[in-house]
């Protein structure tokens, strides 16, 4: 059923947002220990060490829940007990480099800082990754989530921050009730859940909201609703003027029940034509030997097949950037 919705339906934060969850403070035991494990994670590099910091890991999230003041990206932020992305990114130098290369791109090639939107932000860690390591490339950002936790982290790590707005919202491909959001780990949540919520879409958010309509780089992240969110963002991407990056999990697709190929299918109708392959873990594909267009369904059906979660984060560049001017930039 369809229900007019507007971005005021919705839960903002930005300048002076308190936070709902008050974070443990650095000292307590629950941020000691997960700061600790953040900090040598890159031991999961090897097979010994990666099982005894797992049974560390497992048993901190036992012990602990609600939020802890954690180091992410070069500042003090606030999340819940167990975030793994952080971890995640020491494990993996490279992890989200996909983003960072895209914003630094689109910066040089526009000759301007950008305007970021990220759907499926989270506790704001990959705009905390801009900031970092390329503030001068973001003008502005827009970080929207639907998961209610994950939003008042979100807010408070922005707080004071008039450059971010934040946004609570469930994002889909019109607007209608969609599968609720529930957390398939620490550290990311998916439409999977038995319950219905209000949703709306990017499009109808942009008509709000002149930040998110002069959007430069749109990264989704919403496993496995990836192509969904696209899909309702037709009018904000027709003729391909911004970049875009997502994740591909055809793992999470069929969990939440979408179709592997949505995003591939409305960004070709929309005028996208060139994409850019990165592995989850961060590296680059190399363009000769990145999935083609005609592969797709194969390679979608042997991620599925294949134990745990393989999945790729693509970027689909404008009709104006090339992919070799992309990869000159890059490599210059």
């Amino acid at each position: 059923m369809r229900t007019e919705t507007s971005v005021n339906d919705f839960r903002q934060g930005t300048v002076g947002v308190a936070p709902t969850r008050p974070a443990r403070s650095i000292w307590h035991p629950a941020s000691a220990a997960n700061n600790l494990l953040v900090l040598t994670a890159a031991a999961r590099r090897y097979e010994y060490p990666r099982r005894v910091w797992d049974r560390f890991w497992r048993t901190m999230n036992r012990r602990w829940d609600g939020a802890v003041t954690q180091r992410v990206y070069g500042r003090w932020a606030v999340a819940n007990v167990g975030y793994i992305s952080p971890a995640f990114a020491r494990q993996y130098p490279e992890y989200n480099r996909c983003l960072v290369d895209v914003t630094r791109a689109m910066a040089a090639l526009r000759g301007r800082s950008v305007v970021v939107v990220d759907v499926g932000a989270a506790i704001g860690d990959t705009l905390m990754l801009l900031f970092q390591r390329c503030p001068y490339a973001v003008s502005a950002a827009v970080g929207i989530d639907g998961d209610e936790e994950f939003f008042d982290y979100l807010s408070t790590n922005f707080r004071g921050r008039d450059q971010v707005e934040c946004l609570q919202a469930v994002l889909g491909c019109e607007e209608r009730t969609e599968r609720g959001l529930v957390r398939t780990h620490s550290g990311t949540a998916s439409a999977i859940g038995d319950h219905l919520v209000s949703a709306t879409t990017l499009d109808n958010l942009a008509e709000h909201s002149a930040t998110i309509a002069s959007v430069d780089v749109l990264k989704v992240d919403t496993d496995g609703f990836d192509g969904e969110v696209v899909a309702g963002a037709t009018k904000l991407l027709l003729g391909a003027t911004r970049a875009v990056v997502f994740e591909w999990s055809p793992t999470q697709c069929e969990r939440a029940d979408t179709k592997p190929l949505r995003a591939f299918e409305v960004l070709a109708s929309l005028g996208y034509e060139q994409f850019v392959w990165y592995r989850s873990t961060g590296p680059r594909v190399p363009d000769d030997s990145a999935p083609r267009w005609s592969e797709l369904p194969a390679l979608s059906e042997t991620l599925r097949r294949q134990p745990g979660d393989e999945h790729y984060d693509v970027v689909a560049l404008p009709s104006a950037v090339s992919v070799d001017d992309y990869l000159d930039f890059l490599d210059s």
